[in-house]
């Protein structure tokens, strides 16, 4: 802007210059002819009429020159080589209070279940029980649900998907073998809940302790006859809760899941090797023992004998009759 007030100046200037000598010309050329004419009577009215012409125009090039420099030297210099500054921004009409972001709806957060699991040796309860938010999951098996019993749970779908007992006080061999074989079948996560009744972690073998194992269980050997074991383990996991002794109780955790307690009650199938111990505490065989029984009831005349007037048969032990079992 500046560089173009100065070249409009010099413009100016130089059509002022050549005006100048136009009139300095007239002035010293035709002027002085018309100021002999004059003197001389001679009136040249042309003349006159030209030279007035050529000073209003010197005027009005002299105002207008003049304005010209003020405004190239009174604003445009000091704006030489520097931008405009940018508008204001215009105000704003209404002035409004940005709320906050309302937070995020948080899931749900959903409690697992309350798991509460007893264990009892035959002399110290005898028990195996299960339940969930106060709710008992039931197990029919046979021989009263002695030895170990379970029940296995998949998160996913919220439910039990197995209860089962194991008697491997009286059928070790068959027990021990289901007991492995549907544990290292669950899936990694599912939930295992086991409780002892009577007696049976005596007779544990090595695959039977694996598959505790798989499941959390610190267990590295049988335990002793009639001691109760409660465990809440996850398959590929550490055991939630474990707990051994006579009588024991896990209580006060809860699942991952929540899971509710069936109505009805599982329904256990008999061992293909049945249920009746072949041996009895010490190594004594059923068979020999209910045959020395029968021998004895025979020569006291019929009346039922006790163990103690058997040799070597502990007296704890008693024959309940003919083709009866040993009293536990």
């Amino acid at each position: 802007m500046a560089r173009a007030g100065s070249a409009r100046a010099l413009a100016l200037v130089t059509c002022v210059y050549f005006l100048l000598r136009s009139c300095c010309f007239t002035a010293h050329g035709p002027s002085r002819r018309v100021q002999t004419s004059l003197r001389a009577g001679e009136a040249d009215a042309d003349a006159q009429t030209e030279l007035r012409a050529l000073r209003l125009q010197l005027t009005e090039l002299t105002e207008e020159l003049r304005e010209l420099r003020l405004q190239v030297h009174g604003s445009g210099s000091a704006q030489v080589g520097h931008l405009p500054a940018p508008p204001p921004p215009p105000a704003a009409l209404h002035t409004f209070t940005q709320a906050s972001p309302a937070p995020a709806p948080s899931a749900a957060v959903v409690s697992g279940s309350a798991v509460q699991v007893k264990s009892a040796g035959y002399t110290s309860g005898d028990i195996a029980a299960f339940y969930l938010d106060g709710g008992e999951v039931m197990i029919n098996g046979p021989a009263n649900n002695r030895g170990l019993n379970i029940l296995i749970i998949d998160p996913g779908t919220q439910r039990i998907v197995k209860g089962q007992c194991y008697d491997t006080w009286a059928n070790p061999k068959d027990a021990n073998a289901f007991l492995a074989s549907d544990l290292n079948s669950a899936p990694q996560g599912h939930i295992l809940l086991l409780a002892l009744k009577d007696s049976g972690m005596e007779n544990l073998n090595k695959a039977a302790l694996e598959a505790l194992q798989s499941f959390g269980s610190t267990l590295t050997g049988p335990l002793t006859e009639r001691q109760g074991y409660a465990l809440v383990g996850v398959k590929g996991g550490r055991a939630l809760a474990e707990q051994q002794g006579k009588s024991v109780e896990i209580q006060g955790i809860s699942l991952p899941c929540k899971v509710s307690a069936p109505t009805t009650p599982f329904v256990v199938q008999e061992l293909p090797g049945g249920h009746d111990p072949t041996t009895l505490p010490g190594g004594f065989d059923v068979k020999s023992v209910l045959q020395q029984g029968q021998l004895m009831q025979t020569a006291s005349g019929g009346a039922t004998p006790q163990m103690a007037n058997v040799g070597s048969i502990p007296q704890s032990a008693t024959i309940s009759g003919l083709g009866g079992f040993p009293q536990r």
